[in-house]
């Protein structure tokens, strides 16, 4: 994986889905804590290399009327990746 640049991130959630800065801060902080772990666990997991496009694209197929946490969320809690660690990325 090449690594994802947490700030760019940031800029393409806010541009994507218009929310304030410290948002979309957040989701790109734990985007990015998740991207890490992957890395230094990969075989545990089974989906596509984790960059901006894959983050923008799990952020869009949630439903529409969920706030940017809230589309983080319904995505972190529908994967099986995170049941087999202690880390929790949800935004609380």
């Amino acid at each position: 994986m090449s690594g994802m640049n947490e700030q760019k991130l940031e800029r393409r959630i806010r541009s994507e889905f218009g929310c304030d800065p410290s948002t979309a801060r957040v989701v790109a902080e734990k985007a990015t804590a998740l991207e890490e772990q992957v890395k230094s666990t990969p075989e545990t997991w089974e989906g596509p290399e984790i960059d901006i496009e894959y983050i923008i694209s799990r952020l869009e197929m949630a439903p529409d009327h969920l706030s940017v946490t809230g589309k983080w969320n319904w995505w972190a809690g529908s994967i099986d990746f995170f049941r087999d660690t202690s880390r929790d990325y949800r935004i609380n």
